[in-house]
């Protein structure tokens, strides 16, 4: 994934987000799993149900958890601008308002967008360090 291009790179994201906003595990696929193991779920005593992969959204959401700590503005953009923070678009169906999101977060809508473009920059890093999807701890 080292060469990822930037609708690549923007299609991962809402991946991401729609990964995000639909819970983040195996639980929001209504799954109530009495064993898991890497690529099945057991739903009952006799049947397995494959898994969606979620390496790669869960590479990215641990990147932005780290990015958090380092620079949570940064974060929250990033969040705001693909719809995984809890107070920005649904990304099913609306569409990014980037001068409402800089309001909401109190930046100004350059400032607004030079972190989007570091957000990208560190995710798109992430994604090249870690070609599996499999984040560094």
């Amino acid at each position: 994934m080292s060469h990822l291009t930037d609708a690549q790179l923007d299609h991962t994201l809402n991946s991401w987000a729609l990964w995000v906003a639909g819970g983040c595990n195996i639980a929001a696929l209504g799954y109530k799993p009495l064993l898991t193991d890497k690529t099945r779920v057991q739903e009952s005593n006799s049947s397995f149900t494959a898994i969606i992969d979620a390496s790669i959204p869960e590479c990215i959401e641990s990147t932005v958890s780290v990015l958090a700590i380092r620079d949570r503005v940064t974060s929250d953009v990033g969040r705001m601008e693909y719809g995984a923070h809890r107070k920005s678009h649904n990304p099913h169906y609306e569409k990014p308002n980037q001068t409402r999101n800089a309001a909401f977060l109190e930046i100004s809508l350059s400032t607004y967008k030079r972190k989007l473009a570091l957000f990208r920059t560190t995710v798109w890093c992430a994604l090249s360090v870690n070609p599996t999807g499999i984040a560094a701890a």
